[in-house]
Parts: structure tokens; C-alpha cells; sequence
């Protein structure tokens, strides 16, 4: 692939990518990544958990056993979802957006928890769950529909950046009212990932990159437990002795 096509805005970069050859050699690579990163979470939940699991007098493995039975859960998801058609993907797209936006405003009824000082989680009959994690896999899905559509357009601003930002933006402000800096900012990178890879002009993509990274400093600023995670972060005192104390 050039380096024109790359940077081409209305072929789109990923169709450019998915249309050469060498993304036949490359597919499995990805897979690859996917894995070692999945792995890697595990390891992580397993060292972060087990002393806590420890003092409580619990089995120190439990939470990452049942961490490896979702993760295995969603590869076979993820390898079933790969050999879909397309249409049927484009067609999810709607439903799954519509159905995570009620799921984050249920957050905020008697149904929403909170856990570590964030009001994300749902639970109804003991059966708890996150529904900025699905809203993530809708936004991917929908962004990537509206975009495909869109394509011959793109080279327009109101049409590359609507209905994506103002979506991306209403799913942001959900999350980030139950206080969750953390997957904020990780749903932005994927919003700012999927207009990337949809074939957006730079300048386009630049401008909302930079609206985005005010808006993350301005959420991070203005509340006291995100400012003492981010100094703690950098080593700066903040927490760190009260935990040890």
C-alpha cells in the first residue's frame, strides 16, 4: 500500500488495508496481539487481586478464574462475530447503539451500583454488568457503519463529523456523569480511532482530537479523586501514604 492510500481520505485507510494482500499475513498477527493482551489482562487482575482476596480469607484465584472464563467466553464471541457477512454486522449496528445508550441511563435509576467511588454498573437479580463495556463494542460497530456509508462524503466536515461526534459525545457524557474518567478517555481513543481508520480528513481529526483532549483535562480538574489518582500516578504523594499509613 503507498503512502498515498494511506492518507487518502475518501478511499478510506481500513478498506485500503482490508483490499491488499498483505492483510491476509496480517490478520493473523492481530489475532495474535489480541490474545497476548487478553493474557496479559488476566495476569494483571490475578497480581492486583490476590492480595486482597488474601486478607479477606477468600481463594485468591477465584477472581481470576472466573476473569478467564469471560475471557474465554469472548474469544469464541470474537472468532464466531469474524465469520459473519458484513450486512448482518451493519445491520446490529442501530440496535446495539440504542441499546447501550438506554444501558448507561439505567446507571443512573435504582438499578445502577457504585462501585469505587463510579455509578457504571447495572444490577438486577444479583446479575451485575457494565454497560460502558458493551457501549464500546456499539460505538465500534455503528461508527464503522455510518462511515462505510458515508464514504464518497467524508471529504465534507458536517458530514464527517455528523452524527459521529455528537453520538461518541452523548456516550461520553453518560459515562463520565457516573464519574468514570478512565473508560471517558478509552471511549474517546476508540471514537477517535474509528474516524481515523473510516477515512476522516486530518485537519477534521485533528480539530476533534484536540476539543477532546481539553474536555479530558477539564473532567480531570474539576474532581478531587481523579486529580488524586493522576498525582499518585506520578509519584507525587497524593494517597499513596494514607493507603500505607
Amino acid at each position: 500500500m503507498t503512502r498515498k492510500n494511506l492518507w487518502r481520505p475518501s478511499s478510506g485507510r481500513l478498506r485500503s488495508w482490508l483490499a491488499d494482500e498483505s492483510a491476509d499475513r496480517t490478520r493473523p498477527v492481530i489475532v495474535a496481539v489480541v490474545l497476548t493482551l487478553a493474557g496479559i489482562g488476566l495476569v494483571e487482575v490475578a497480581s492486583a487481586s490476590s492480595v486482597e482476596s488474601v486478607a479477606a480469607g477468600i481463594n485468591p484465584y477465584d477472581l481470576p478464574l472466573k476473569q478467564g472464563m469471560w475471557t474465554l467466553a469472548g474469544v469464541v464471541i470474537m472468532f464466531a462475530l469474524a465469520r459473519l457477512p458484513v450486512r448482518r454486522i451493519r445491520k446490529l449496528a442501530w440496535p446495539m447503539l440504542i441499546i447501550a445508550v438506554i444501558a448507561l441511563g439505567l446507571v443512573f435509576t435504582p438499578l445502577g451500583m457504585t462501585v469505587n467511588g463510579n455509578r457504571n454498573w447495572l444490577n438486577a437479580g444479583g446479575f451485575t454488568a457494565q454497560p460502558s463495556e458493551f457501549a464500546k463494542l456499539a460505538l465500534v460497530v455503528w461508527g464503522a457503519a455510518v462511515l462505510s456509508r458515508k464514504q464518497a462524503l467524508l471529504n465534507q466536515w458536517k458530514h464527517a463529523v455528523i452524527p459521529m461526534l455528537p453520538v461518541g459525545a452523548a456516550i461520553m457524557a453518560l459515562v463520565a456523569l457516573g464519574h468514570d474518567l478512565g473508560t471517558t478517555l478509552f471511549i474517546m481513543m476508540i471514537l477517535a480511532a474509528t474516524l481515523f481508520y473510516g477515512g476522516v480528513p486530518m485537519k477534521v481529526f485533528g480539530a476533534a482530537a484536540a476539543a477532546c483532549a481539553v474536555a479530558a483535562l477539564v473532567l480531570a480538574a474539576t474532581n478531587g479523586n481523579r486529580m488524586g489518582r493522576i498525582f499518585s500516578w506520578l509519584g507525587m504523594g497524593s494517597g499513596v501514604e494514607d493507603h500505607c499509613a
